[in-house]
Order: C-alpha cells, then structure tokens, then sequence
C-alpha cells in the first residue's frame, strides 16, 4: 500500500512540493518520521522517509497534499490502480492500515495488483531511487539528521 500511497502522490504532485504536515498527520501512529504539524517538507524527502521507514506521518501529509483530503487521496489510487491494470484492490487507508483504526475500512490488494504495482513503482525514479537505497542521510527543514 505504502508503493501505492507513493505512485499516487508522484502521479498528482510536482516534484518541487513542499508537503505540508497537518495535526492529523503529525499524530499518526507509528512508524513515523516525526514531522511535527506547521512544517512543509520536499517531496524527495518524504518519498524517501515512506519507502525506507514506512512512515506513516509522511503517508497522511502526503495523502491531504495530492487529494485535498484523504477521501479525493483515496479516489485518486482507486483511479490509478485501475489505469494501471490492478483490477481487484480497494485503496483506504494511505498508510496502508487494515484494523479497525484504519481510514475508510482499510485497503486490499490482490497478489496481481501488488505485482502490476511494484512493476510500475519500479518505472518511476522518484520511487525506484529510494527503494534501492540502503541508507539515506537528510536534514529535515527544522535542521534535525534522519
């Protein structure tokens, strides 16, 4: 879900978005980067903080930033798993939750649809690069090292 949640904020943000982090956001469970609510990060960063760590902070920010809200975030995967190919998912929750915190009742995928998913994150070098990476350094925008 995480490779969705990314393919869908790549596909409906530009690539020099700053990201805003909502209080919504900022409390999610974790995992989690720790990006308090009020800061806006790059797009890379956050990419990279989804793939490598599975922060769920960073699912949400992005979610609300592509669709306006989680909801439109929602509709707009639904949209492109379809265009893709994946036939039987149901895209909820951007982070991928599926117990009964999860938003919308959660998300489902098939084992077609998490291969047509992963063949087309892979296409994509905004997703391919951090997911091949075996660690990353960055300075968040408050100056803290991840």
């Amino acid at each position: 879900m995480k490779l969705l949640t990314a393919l869908t904020a790549v596909s409906n943000l530009p690539p020099d978005v700053r990201v805003p982090v909502s209080d919504r956001a900022a409390q999610e469970p974790v995992m989690r980067i720790g990006m308090p609510a009020g800061q806006a990060w790059p797009l890379d960063d956050m990419l990279a903080s989804l793939l490598m760590v599975s922060a769920n902070d960073v699912a949400w920010a992005m979610a609300e930033c592509s669709g306006g809200s989680v909801d439109g975030f929602a509709a707009q995967g639904n949209a492109l798993m379809r265009r893709l190919g994946a036939t039987d998912g149901r895209f909820g929750d951007p982070a991928g939750l599926s117990d009964r915190s999860a938003y919308g009742g959660g998300s489902r995928l098939s084992p077609w649809d998490l291969a047509v998913l992963g063949r087309n994150a892979l296409a994509v070098p905004a997703i391919a690069g951090p997911a091949g990476t075996v660690e990353l350094r960055f300075t968040d925008v408050a100056g803290r090292p991840h």
